[in-house]
């Protein structure tokens, strides 16, 4: 694999056994390696912004169900958290457009008193959100991972989650080919590879795409059953740590040496 790198008017000629994209949704190495995306887009937009409460967070991560999707606030710090507010485009352009104390009113209203009194301590974006995924992972010496070859809705965390199972999936691999003092880059070592993220990845991204669908359904059938479900869950600890180990992606056997 030849890799050419410019940096303002340096250049830079380089080889490997193997090129690893890991540069994000907007991933270069993807574009470069002419690697087609699927996108569904879900029809709902993300708000994105930081708060500060009046209480500490104790490094709690807090995620809600609304009719127009999940609002989550995931702590950075004692007292500050990041927001994750999914939004029909209609409300969200609603709440870009309006001033700052109106956003907090509503996110406020949202949210509860939990962490008691929030206030906004970074501006307000937004982007749409869609389900996007590579056709590929791989290419002639070359693999994606992490968001340049999966861009999940942020319910539950779980793109961030599957990406790092990437990372350790292909880590481990690449430690034992190089043991075996094998070509690193060879077509069957990375196939092996992609066919064993394969089922990781159908997995999480159903399991996304189904939470996604169902908590943002307003069918009066369904909204009952969700829940008498979420109350169930909350009384029942094992259930409750089954799907916590799942969403963290411990319900899986996470790779072992070879």
């Amino acid at each position: 694999m030849n890799v050419s790198l410019k940096r303002n008017a340096e250049s830079l000629n380089t080889s490997s056994k193997l090129l690893v994209g890991a540069d994000g949704g907007n991933s270069s190495v993807r574009k470069l390696l002419d690697i087609d995306q699927h996108i569904t887009a879900y029809g709902q937009t993300a708000l994105i912004s930081t708060v500060k409460s009046s209480l500490p967070n104790r490094n709690t991560a807090y995620e809600r169900f609304t009719s127009s999707g999940p609002l989550a606030l995931l702590p950075i710090g004692d007292y500050h958290s990041a927001v994750v507010w999914t939004q029909s485009p209609e409300n969200a352009e609603a709440l870009m457009c309006g001033s700052e104390a109106d956003f907090l009113a509503e996110l406020q209203l949202c949210f509860g008193f939990k962490l008691g009194e929030l206030s906004l301590v970074t501006p307000r974006y937004s982007f749409p959100l869609s389900l996007i995924r590579a056709k590929s992972m791989i290419a002639d010496r070359a693999v994606i991972i992490g968001n340049a070859v999966h861009q999940l809705h942020p319910v539950a965390g779980q793109g961030f989650n599957l990406g790092i199972r990437d990372v350790i999936e292909l880590a481990d691999r690449l430690s034992a080919q190089h043991a075996q003092h094998k070509d690193i880059g060879a077509g069957d070592f990375l196939h092996a590879y992609a066919t064993a993220r394969q089922r990781d990845h159908d997995r999480t991204i159903a399991f996304t795409d189904n939470l996604i669908r169902i908590f943002s359904n307003d069918w009066l059938a369904i909204a009952a059953a969700r829940n008498v479900s979420l109350t169930l869950l909350d009384h029942l600890p094992f259930a409750k740590s089954l799907l916590t180990r799942h969403a963290m992606g411990f319900a899986q056997t996470l790779p072992s040496k070879h």
